[in-house]
C-alpha cells in the first residue's frame, strides 16, 4: 500500500523501521538476480570492477554515489558516508524495477502527473497537498524566487506552463517542478511532473519518496538563500 513519505528529520522509528524492511527485501532480489553489470547498464550507471567487487556509481540529487555488490549500500562518495534510509530505498526500488523492465527505455520527455501513475490517482491529493501545495504556499506568486532556488538545485529550464525546471533525481529519471503564476484573486499553482518511462524505473511509492525530497529540498533552499 502506498504511504504518505514526507521524510522530514522527525520521521517516526516506526517508518524508518518498515522503510529498512522493505529495504532488506529489495537487496535481497537484487542478490539473487546476481547481475550488477546488466544492473548499471539498465539503469544508466558506471560500472567497474573492484578487488572487493563490482562498484556502481551515479548522482541522485546530484549527490555523486556508489553503491558496491554483495553489500549493496549506497554512499556518498565526496563526504564517504553512508547515504541516509530515504537514499538507499530509491536506488533499491531503482535496480529492482529497471530489472523487471523487458527492454531499455529513453527518457522522452513527456510529463505526466502523479495521478497518471500506477494508483496515483488515488493518492494523489495527498501527493499534491505534501508537494505543490507546500510550494505554492511557499513561494506565493513570486516566480523569481522559484527560478533562482531551481537554478540553485541545478535545475534545466522547461516550456510547460509559466515556470518549469527539470531536475535529474537518477540517471534515468528526470522529474519537473511546474508553476502557473498567480496574481491577487488567484494563488499559483504548482505540481510535479515524471516522465512517462518512470514506471519502467520506479514504482509509485518511490515516485512518492522522490515528490517529497524534492520539496523539501527546494523548501531548504529557500529558508536557507
Amino acid at each position: 500500500m502506498l504511504q504518505n513519505y514526507k521524510l522530514e528529520a522527525s520521521v517516526s522509528k516506526d517508518s524508518d523501521n518498515s522503510l529498512q524492511l522493505r529495504i532488506n527485501e529489495l537487496k535481497l532480489s537484487i542478490s539473487e538476480l546476481n547481475d550488477p553489470k546488466g544492473d548499471a547498464s539498465r539503469c544508466g550507471m558506471d560500472y567497474k570492477e573492484t578487488s572487493d567487487g563490482p562498484v556502481l556509481s551515479f548522482s541522485i540529487f546530484n549527490v555523486p554515489a556508489e553503491i558496491k555488490y554483495p553489500e549493496l549500500i549506497a554512499r556518498d562518495v565526496i563526504e564517504r558516508k553512508i547515504l541516509n534510509i530515504a537514499y538507499q530505498a530509491l536506488i533499491c526500488y531503482y535496480l529492482v524495477t529497471s530489472a523487471a523492465t523487458p527492454k531499455f527505455h529513453q527518457v522522452k520527455n513527456n510529463w505526466i502527473s502523479f495521478a497518471d501513475l500506477p494508483d496515483g490517482r488515488f493518492y494523489n491529493q495527498a501527493f499534491q497537498g505534501y508537494t505543490g501545495n507546500k510550494l505554492a504556499a511557499a513561494m506565493d506568486t513570486d516566480l523569481s524566487k522559484f527560478s533562482n532556488i531551481a537554478l540553485q538545485l541545478d535545475g534545466s529550464i522547461l516550456d510547460i506552463g509559466d515556470v518549469a525546471y527539470k531536475f535529474m533525481i537518477l540517471p534515468k529519471v528526470p522529474v519537473a517542478v511546474v508553476c502557473w503564476g498567480g496574481d491577487e484573486e488567484f494563488p499559483s499553482n504548482y505540481k510535479i511532473l515524471f516522465d512517462e518511462t518512470v514506471r519502467n524505473y520506479l514504482p509509485t511509492d518511490a515516485c512518492a519518496i522522490i515528490g517529497s525530497m524534492l520539496t523539501q529540498a527546494i523548501l531548504k533552499k529557500l529558508i536557507t538563500s
